[in-house]
């Protein structure tokens, strides 16, 4: 019984001191940085909401961004490309974010969507408005906190 006493113990003050390491981490950036941390909350919208809808038998029937998936991927390497604040991350930052808004323009010009007469709802929209602020906020970070 004690050792699984010890065991919860070690697990639970593992768990505290990745809590306080996270903490001092965030509080140790830009507050730019900081906004990208948080764009990730609509970033998160942006992948569950539908993006478009079409109206068939008396109802709606609503069409998924098929991009959705790089949505998170470009989540995951926001803050991975924040520990290396040079004009090499910047870059990276902004080429995957306006290929991703490419990709998403294209969706809909090229009419790939649905083959059924759609119209985009703000689920649309906000896959493009969160990759921008991420490259506003990436060029904010960089102009204002580069190490020259």
């Amino acid at each position: 019984m004690k050792f699984i006493l010890d065991l919860v113990f070690y697990i639970i003050d593992g768990i505290k001191n990745l809590f306080f390491w996270s903490l001092d981490k965030f509080l140790g950036i830009n507050i730019f940085e900081k906004l990208i941390f948080f764009t990730f909350i609509p970033a998160f919208f942006a992948v569950a909401f539908p993006v478009a809808r079409y109206f068939i038998f008396d109802s709606y029937t609503y069409i998924n961004n098929p991009l959705a998936i790089y949505m998170i991927g470009i989540v995951f390497l926001m803050p991975a490309l924040s520990s290396a604040p040079s004009v090499w991350a910047l870059a990276g930052r902004v080429i995957i974010n306006a290929y991703y808004i490419f990709w998403v323009v294209y969706l809909h010009l090229s009419g790939s969507l649905s083959k059924a007469p759609y119209e985009l709802i703000w689920g649309y929209y906000l896959n493009i408005i969160v990759p921008a602020l991420f490259v506003l906020l990436s060029f904010l970070s960089y102009l204002i906190f580069r190490d020259d």
